[in-house]
């Protein structure tokens, strides 16, 4: 069986210099093959960040994402080492903190527990094969 991938591509100024676009439909296929499936800790200000930035709204979490089954999120590390960037699943992201909030107020966890999503991270060298260089993008018209 052949399995056919989506192109999906996100695009972000925060892996380095300029903007770069990565292929995270390739991605995804390439990293349920070779990189281990991890615990990636849930920071409250970076939801806070996500939602007041309107990355992630709550309508299309509410929506859509609440509903899903949730994909383990992709995580890239920044090429100099300053932080992560999540490449493909913020509203996943997002949605698992409002679960594990939701939890936590009805007492199904404890507030010491740390609150995570399954994901996997992708050291640079892994993440750079995917970079889809702004000339072979097709312009929408």
């Amino acid at each position: 069986m052949i399995k056919t991938v989506n192109c999906e591509i996100f695009t972000t100024p925060n892996l380095g210099e300029q903007e770069i676009h990565l292929d995270v439909g390739r991605m995804r296929v390439w990293v349920e093959q070779h990189v281990e499936l991890q615990k990636i800790r849930i920071d409250p200000q970076h939801v806070k960040r996500l939602v007041d930035g309107g990355t992630v709204t709550e309508e299309r979490v509410m929506s859509h994402t609440i509903s899903q089954p949730p994909k383990p999120i992709l995580v890239c590390e920044h090429p100099d080492g300053t932080g992560d960037e999540i490449v493909d699943g913020n509203h996943t992201y997002v949605a698992t903190a409002l679960s594990w909030a939701e939890a936590m107020e009805q007492g199904l966890v404890s507030p010491s527990d740390t609150p995570f999503v399954l994901g996997y991270g992708l050291t640079h060298s892994q993440w750079q094969s995917f970079i889809v260089p702004a000339s072979q993008l097709r312009k929408q018209e």
